[in-house]
């Protein structure tokens, strides 16, 4: 399950699913994007 920690819930996906039924594989794709995000943020 990937979890919201501000939120204290599941995380949801962009189209509005909850991320607390993914596959391993699925949740480590989705941190990894979401790890890209920030670097990219943090970059400008």
């Amino acid at each position: 399950m990937v979890y919201d920690r501000e939120r204290k819930v599941p995380a949801l996906l962009k189209n509005g699913d909850l991320a607390e039924k993914l596959t391993r594989e699925r949740a480590e794709f989705v941190k990894w994007h979401l790890l890209i995000q920030e670097s990219q943020r943090k970059a400008q």
